[in-house]
């Protein structure tokens, strides 16, 4: 142990910043559909700190570096596409906080999967989508990208 209570003090700051941020981020996407960039840049320093604190502990892999690098362009060149820029960048820095708790490539995609799929189950009970499988009406995608890494995070934990 490095920095030992130090560490510990950054990370539970970065994570009450980070949950603020997402909730923010929810709540800005339901009612304006708008998410502003101070938001992601708060979200992304809070992600940073938790991630510098954990290297701090355990030390930093090449790999872990090199995967988030590729998921983030991914997120930001190719999925954007898909779904929104905001989208992305909720992605993006959820990525990033994850790392500072040792996750990897596996759980940012797991963490993907999920909220579309949380997404589709909802959204057909709803009946919001249609005989091709699109949705009917857009819907906010942040909210479920939160929950989803609130679903996925105690089960991480107790792994």
């Amino acid at each position: 142990m490095i920095c030992g209570h130090a560490c510990g003090r950054m990370t539970m700051i970065s994570m009450v910043v980070f949950v603020g941020c997402m909730i923010t981020a929810s709540v800005m996407d339901l009612h304006k559909q708008r998410v502003i960039r101070l938001v992601w840049l708060i979200a992304g320093m809070a992600s940073a700190g938790n991630a510098g604190a954990y290297v701090a502990e355990n030390g930093i892999e090449r790999r872990v570096i090199v995967e988030l690098l590729l998921f983030v362009l991914l997120q930001q060149i190719w999925f954007c596409r898909f779904y929104g820029r905001a989208d992305c960048h909720a992605f993006s820095v959820c990525a990033l906080f994850m790392s500072g708790f040792g996750w990897n490539m596996y759980w940012w995609i797991l963490h993907m999967a999920v909220t579309f799929l949380l997404l589709a189950l909802v959204q057909l009970a709803k009946k919001n989508v249609n005989k091709k499988g699109n949705l009917k009406k857009p819907v906010p995608l942040i909210p479920y990208i939160t929950i989803s890494l609130f679903l996925l995070y105690p089960g991480r934990v107790y792994m």
